[in-house]
C-alpha cells in the first residue's frame, strides 16, 4: 500500500511525520487514506507457423488462429497484445489455451527471443510491481513431421530389383508436393507441418509406376 493523503480538521498535518499542536481540550480528527499498490500485466505471442524454427508470427496471427492467454484460475479469454490491469500488486500465474497442431515452445520477460526462451514451461509465475507494466511473450510453434520419399527402380523390367541394372535407394528422380515444393530429389527428407499431403514423382521415359508403399502400412499401385 502506499500513502495517499490526510484529511480531517484544519489542524491535520498534510503529510505523513507532520506535526498536530493540541490545545487544552481540544479534539481532533484526523484519517489517513491508503491505496492499494497496482500495476499490469502484458501478454504477447510469437507464432511458427509453419514449425521452421523461425517466429514469424505475432499477436494478430496468434488472435487469428485462436490462442488466448489467461491469470490464475480464469479460463484464457484475453487475446495476445491485451493487457490486465490494474492488478494488485504480487505474484500471478499466466496460462494460455491449446491449439491442435501447435505446441508451447517458451515464454520470456521483456527482451528475448523464442529461439531461446528463458522458461519452457507454464503456467509462468509473474510479479506484479508497483506502477510498473510487466510484458511476457510467449512461444508456440507447428507441430511437424518427416516426409522421405525413396525410390527403387526395376532397371531391366523383370519384376524384381536383384539385378545389376536394378537400383535400390536411387537419388536421380524427383517428386512434388501438391501446391508445395516441386523437383525434390528422391532419397531427400522434407519437413512439414502435420497434415495430409498429396505425393506424384516426375516419370521418365520409358518407366512406369508399379506400386508404392508407406512407412505407416498404406500401398497402392
Amino acid at each position: 500500500y502506499s500513502f495517499t493523503s490526510i484529511t480531517g480538521d484544519e489542524k491535520c498535518p498534510e503529510v505523513l511525520g507532520g506535526t498536530v499542536t493540541l490545545d487544552e481540550g481540544e479534539d481532533i480528527t484526523c484519517t489517513i487514506t491508503n491505496t492499494r499498490d497496482t500495476g499490469e500485466i502484458v501478454v504477447n505471442k510469437e507464432v511458427d507457423t509453419n514449425g521452421d524454427g523461425e517466429f514469424e508470427g505475432g499477436n494478430e496471427d496468434a488472435n487469428e488462429l485462436g490462442f488466448r492467454w489467461g491469470l490464475d484460475e480464469e479460463t484464457p479469454d484475453r487475446e495476445m497484445g491485451e493487457s490486465a490491469g490494474p492488478l494488485d500488486t504480487g505474484t500471478y500465474e499466466v496460462s494460455e489455451n491449446d491449439i491442435d497442431g501447435y505446441h508451447f515452445v517458451g515464454w520470456f520477460e521483456g527482451e528475448g527471443t523464442c529461439e531461446d526462451p528463458e522458461n519452457t514451461e507454464l503456467p509462468a509465475s509473474i510479479t506484479v510491481e508497483e506502477d510498473q507494466s510487466t510484458e511476457i511473450t510467449l512461444c508456440n510453434a507447428r507441430d511437424t513431421g518427416d516426409l522421405t520419399i525413396l525410390k527403387n527402380v526395376d532397371g531391366n523390367g523383370d519384376g524384381d530389383i536383384n539385378d545389376e541394372e536394378d537400383v535400390i535407394g536411387a537419388t536421380n528422380w524427383t517428386w512434388d508436393i501438391a501446391e508445395g515444393e516441386q523437383n525434390i530429389a528422391t532419397g531427400q527428407t522434407r519437413i512439414l507441418p502435420t497434415g495430409t499431403y498429396t505425393i506424384s514423382e516426375d516419370l521418365k521415359e520409358e518407366f512406369g509406376l508399379v506400386s508404392w508403399s508407406c512407412s505407416d502400412e498404406t500401398s497402392g499401385t
